[in-house]
């Protein structure tokens, strides 16, 4: 996107029309203020959420920057998850396939030498690893699928701030 307003100002703007990212226990969606966006600013990055009254960790943030253009300002970025979100859904992947994988091999096992020496149910072998894998991979899927139309949101909010407009990557001058 590109707006006409410099740098100094559109951080200005986006400063007065959003909440910073402060975590409380006294609020329905976790965090202080009432504004429909919630954000974090550093120097001329930013990263931009979108007010919700549940928790989702898997939502798009939009994180992007100011770059200085011939006439005003680009507004760069992307979507993506927070990074603690992605560090947590790798541990969980992990912990899945190094614990469970040696119980699903062990009611491999239990099962082919009808044996049962894990004083367990072989069924829970076979459902618990597999299922623990499965929702690392599913969650996500379903946070992103809560979040649905956050994007937009934010791109519209962008655009109303800074009275932007989209460009593409040939017409940044």
């Amino acid at each position: 996107m590109q707006a006409e307003f410099d740098a100094d100002k559109c951080l200005q703007r986006l400063a007065a029309t959003i909440d910073p990212e402060k975590p409380t226990l006294f609020s329905l969606s976790g965090y202080e203020g009432s504004k429909p966006v919630i954000g974090w600013i550093d120097g001329y990055q930013f990263y931009l959420h979108k007010q919700r009254y549940w928790f989702n960790s898997f939502a798009p943030l939009f994180y992007g920057n100011f770059l200085p253009a011939e006439r005003g300002i680009v507004i760069e970025g992307y979507f993506d998850t927070p990074r603690w979100t992605k560090w947590f859904l790798r541990l969980w992947l992990a912990a899945g396939i190094l614990l469970g994988g040696p119980f699903l091999i062990g009611s491999i096992l239990d099962l082919v030498e009808r044996r049962a020496t894990s004083g367990g149910d072989v069924l829970i072998g076979f459902l618990v690893p597999p299922c623990f894998i499965l929702f690392g991979f599913l969650i996500p899927k379903i946070g992103l699928w809560l979040g649905i139309g956050e994007e937009s949101f934010i791109l519209e909010y962008l655009q109303r701030t800074f009275l932007a407009r989209s460009i593409s990557d040939g017409d940044r001058n």
